[in-house]
Order: structure tokens, then C-alpha cells, then sequence
């Protein structure tokens, strides 16, 4: 498959993450503020979709990796590699040549996830949520719910449509973590997902789940979650591995 060719565009200027600004991300060393992660996503699993179909947004694997930053109107080059019939191997370039991401993704389907390990719980108030430091968010602790009716533009015209479903995936699970600690900047650094289904228009979905690792890498404080994705009738839709510097204490290196 020929490299497919993206400008990446930074769509959260006026997000409450402001690592997405100019401003805030030079503090933390950057050049300016940092394209999310989601929307590299969205451009490093784009050929999974066009080699494997749409039937992977139902049923396939993927997970992805952020090594370095990618900034606005940057010309970014994906290589995809096939391993084999059912698997692919994705890389992400700028045009100065640096590896800033690396994802696989896999047609075969997802080994099913028993939707026992993940209670429901409340989210928290606003004011409840917790600190952004490791000692808050204990291993096994139960997060908030995340619930909500889905809504096919809710990430506006921001990604390709073909896509959207998988980036919409991770930007829910960006919501979990916002939903349940009291972020400033912070930083998504990698996924891992195992899609099951996908949401209907319209479709009430809740995302529940608890916290699978934290700790301290490089100063920065760390979460990782392990997520699932519900639809009606308590559907699977997809399990979710999301991880996050949450608080940052040096400038980051991006890829811890």
C-alpha cells in the first residue's frame, strides 16, 4: 500500500487540556501546542480501515504508541507495513523524518472481555475529582461512569468519516480521565484497543472501569486504565487500555 499523506491539524485550541496551546505547551518545552492524540490516531489507523474494511471497526484490534509530538500543519507520512494477512504494522512520520508514532492493528476478532470486571459508578462532581498524582488514583480503584447517547458528529468534521468511530473510541476514554481527576496539562501517551461492535446513531452507551496501573515516570505522574464500552442492553462495544501523564513535572520526553 502506498504512504498515505495527512496535515495534521490541532482541533482543541479552546480545550480545557491547554498543552494544546501554544502557550502552555513552550512552557513544558514544546515548540507549540501538541496535536492530540486522538487525532494522530485517526491518521496512523487510517489504513487498517482501507485494507481490512470496515468490518475492523467492528471486530479488530488496535494499539498505538506516541513517541514524540506533532504540531499543527505538520505534513505527516504513515507506512503500513503488512505482517501477515491480519495484521498490519503502522508508522508515523513528520516531515523532518521523526518517528512520532507507532501503531498495530489486527483484523482477526477480539478475543471477547467479561463485562463482570467493570461496575458502574457515579461519576463524581466536578469538584470531587481527583488530584493528578499517582497516590490518588490507587491500582483497582473504581473510576466514575462516563455515560451518554451517541452522536456520529459529535467530533465535528474534524476526522475522516471512515475513522471516526475508532477515533471517537479514544476521545471517550480522554473523557473518563478528565471526568474523574482535576487535570491541567497533561499528555495521552498510548491505547490499546479491542473493538467488539460498534454504536448506533442515537445509542445510549456508558463507559465504566478502574484504574490498572499509576506511578511516577520521569517526574510525571501516570495513569493507565483499563476501560469498557457499553451499548444498550449492556453491549459490548470495546475494551479499552488508555494511559496518560497527568501531571507534569519536567518537560516531558513524550515517550515514556
Amino acid at each position: 500500500m502506498d504512504n498515505l499523506r495527512f496535515t495534521a491539524r490541532n482541533y482543541a485550541l479552546e480545550h480545557a487540556n491547554k498543552i494544546h496551546s501554544d502557550e502552555i505547551a513552550r512552557k513544558f518545552g514544546f515548540t507549540g501546542a501538541l496535536v492530540p492524540g486522538v487525532g494522530i490516531y485517526s491518521y496512523i489507523i487510517a489504513p487498517a480501515v482501507t485494507i481490512f474494511g470496515s468490518q475492523w471497526l467492528e471486530s479488530g484490534t488496535s494499539s498505538v504508541k506516541f513517541l514524540k509530538p506533532v504540531y499543527d500543519g505538520s505534513e505527516v507520512t504513515v507506512q503500513s507495513t503488512q505482517v501477515d494477512a491480519s495484521n498490519l504494522h503502522l508508522e508515523l512520520y513528520d516531515e523532518k523524518g521523526v518517528l512520532c508514532a507507532i501503531a498495530d492493528a489486527g483484523s482477526e476478532p477480539a478475543s471477547p472481555v467479561s463485562g463482570e470486571n467493570y461496575t458502574f459508578e457515579a461519576p463524581p462532581h466536578p469538584e470531587s475529582r481527583r488530584a493528578p498524582l499517582a497516590e490518588s488514583l490507587p491500582v483497582g480503584s473504581v473510576l466514575g461512569s462516563l455515560v451518554g447517547t451517541f452522536d456520529s458528529e459529535v467530533l465535528g468534521g474534524h476526522f475522516d468519516p471512515a475513522v471516526r468511530h475508532a477515533a471517537l473510541l479514544l476521545a471517550l476514554a480522554n473523557d473518563v480521565i478528565a471526568a474523574n481527576v482535576e487535570l491541567g496539562p497533561w499528555i495521552h501517551t498510548a491505547s490499546t484497543v479491542a473493538q467488539f461492535s460498534r454504536l448506533n446513531e442515537g445509542e445510549s452507551f456508558s463507559l465504566r472501569g478502574f484504574v490498572a496501573d499509576s506511578g511516577k515516570k520521569r517526574g510525571h505522574d501516570f495513569v493507565a486504565t483499563d476501560l469498557m464500552l457499553f451499548g444498550n442492553s449492556e453491549r459490548p462495544i470495546a475494551a479499552i487500555r488508555h494511559s496518560a501523564l497527568i501531571r507534569l513535572n519536567t518537560v516531558p520526553t513524550h515517550n515514556d
